[in-house]
């Protein structure tokens, strides 16, 4: 293992020119960079006003709080926590968490992308698969997402350009501009109070306008809302179905909808984006798992270091540990495969039921029981719902269906 500390300022400059593997990047309060890599060939240098960083490998960095970071290429994952520096990236073979980082510039995600408080504006050029984004400061533009994106609590502009389901949260201003393209469909869920004009387009000629218990359904292509004022432009336009909300208070579910199986086209496009959501709250997880991982495993042979093991002796302990951590991981994620498959097998046998109930067909003689929904199962569908992954009325719907 390749392992160096430099001395730096509070504001250091860091150039990481390239990484072949997995980036774990992470601001501290000491005044130094600390460099591990997995293999002897990682190289940190000091030149005149900067510091440059090349790894064929993993690579583990920590550095002040305030640094100034660039990255030029990444081949593996990029997971980056708690920077107030400027963070510009170029391209990421992988996955990228941000969590807790200044404004950032991103160029190209091969695949997806979680970002959580960022203190300023996120700038995307393009990502491969989903964007999951919550709580940013300024701007949000992603000029191309491959998936689905998820966006709630954004306090600036928003401009993003979709293939797959847009899902979002936001509170409009007038000084502020919003456009987002899907091909998909968009949710939007907006204040009540909110004063904005909002032009939709649906290719599907659908458009949904819902508040409280007051739902209004257009077959249109096109159409104007008028909130409040109008202060705010906002502009939709979906390939697929568009669906206003303004905030629901705490809903009783028993008390308050009654399910409607006969939308079984809706039910069927329902389970599928379920999957496809639940598929990348694991692999979040297993992201998660593996960053702590990592630093288990660092944190385990710098000790080694100072407890003055000889390197073999340490190198023989990181080998034992990172196979028991491999192990671990593995069981986690078949433990979470596991998990989807029984619920995609119950959405299934839900939307079979749907369709032989709204085509009047009933069972004569044997009757066929779904196992019970486990607190698990319920659980994952209320975090999405809190998430605003899914509806409340999707969320009713999944829950009665489940056995509820």
């Amino acid at each position: 293992m390749t392992k160096k500390n430099i001395p730096t300022t509070e504001t250091p400059n860091i150039v990481i020119i390239e990484v072949g593997g997995n980036l774990n990047l992470k601001g501290w309060d000491q005044t130094e960079v600390r460099f591990l890599a997995n293999n002897g060939d990682g190289q940190i240098e000091e030149l005149d006003q900067e510091i440059r960083i090349n790894c064929p490998g993993n690579c583990m960095l920590r550095v002040p709080h305030s640094a100034n970071i660039e990255i030029q290429q990444v081949g593996g994952q990029l997971h980056i926590k708690a920077l107030e520096g400027n963070l510009n990236i170029g391209k990421v073979g992988a996955n990228i968490v941000l969590k807790d980082v200044a404004a950032a510039q991103i160029e190209n995600i091969g695949g997806q992308l979680s970002a959580k408080r960022i203190r300023g504006d996120l700038h995307v050029e393009s990502i491969g698969g989903s964007a999951v984004v919550q709580d940013v400061d300024g701007q949000f533009a992603a000029k191309a997402v491959g998936g689905s994106l998820h966006l709630q609590q954004v306090s600036g502009g928003i401009s993003a350009r979709v293939d797959g389901n847009a899902v979002l949260r936001f509170s409009p201003v007038s000084w502020q501009a919003y456009d987002v393209d899907a091909v998909g469909r968009i949710r939007c869920q907006l204040p009540e109070d909110v004063s904005a004009m909002v032009n939709i387009v649906s290719g599907a000629q659908k458009i949904e306008i819902n508040r409280f218990h007051e739902a209004e359904v257009i077959r249109a292509g096109e159409h104007i809302l008028a909130l409040g004022d109008g202060e705010a432009a906002v502009n939709f336009s979906a390939g697929g179905k568009v669906t206003i909300e303004t905030d629901i208070p705490n809903i009783d579910f028993e008390k308050d909808f009654n399910i409607d199986f006969g939308a079984i086209g809706e039910f069927g496009t329902m389970a599928e984006e379920i999957a496809q959501n639940v598929g990348f709250q694991i692999e979040a997880q297993l992201g998660m798992l593996e960053e702590q991982l990592e630093t288990q495993l660092s944190g385990l042979a710098l000790s080694a270091n100072l407890a003055g093991l000889s390197e073999e002796k340490a190198r023989r302990i990181e080998e034992k540990m990172k196979r028991a951590s491999e192990r671990a991981a593995q069981r986690a994620e078949q433990a979470a495969e596991r998990m989807k498959a029984k619920l995609e097998r119950k959405l299934a046998y839900s939307q079979r039921k749907a369709a032989r109930k709204a085509h009047g067909h009933r069972p004569h003689h044997a009757r066929v029981e779904t196992e019970p929904v486990s607190e698990a199962e319920r659980m994952l569908i209320l975090k999405m719902l809190e998430e605003d992954k899914i509806s409340v009325e999707q969320a009713d719907r999944l829950l009665s269906s489940l056995g509820e």
